[in-house]
């Protein structure tokens, strides 16, 4: 998923930005490739990651709902709020995994340009 020449996609980066990003040529920089095959692995990866999360969730539900004579209504109670409270708290790293994962999948296969948005310092860069 990473072209085999980093340096050279930094380059063709700084023709399609039309700009030099700061510290482009350290190694902290890192190019993705953007093909095709790409987006395809990572539609995949999300598929099989929510079609998980989804059945999980439901199932969960189900379990929590089912009926049983030897269980209490305040244990039941208890197992609800805390099924509820553990899957409020397993969707909030999950939103923000998931939502910069979509914005970058989106932003490279529709060519839109952030020209600018994260660079925080205005001046002009130069290799």
């Amino acid at each position: 998923m990473s072209p085999t020449d980093q340096y050279t996609a930094k380059l063709k980066t700084i023709e399609l930005l039309e700009c030099i990003p700061p510290r482009i040529f350290t190694s902290c920089a890192f190019i993705m490739d953007t093909t095709l095959r790409t987006a395809w692995f990572l539609a995949a990866i999300a598929v099989i990651v929510i079609s998980e999360v989804a059945f999980f969730f439901f199932h969960g539900i189900y379990v929590v709902n089912q009926q049983s004579s030897h269980v209490s209504k305040a244990t039941k109670t208890l197992q609800k709020f805390f099924f509820y409270n553990l899957c409020a708290q397993t969707s909030i790293p999950m939103v923000f995994l998931c939502v910069p994962l979509v914005s970058v999948v989106w932003l490279t296969n529709t060519r839109s340009s952030m020209r600018g948005l994260f660079i925080l310092q205005p001046e002009k860069y130069q290799i």
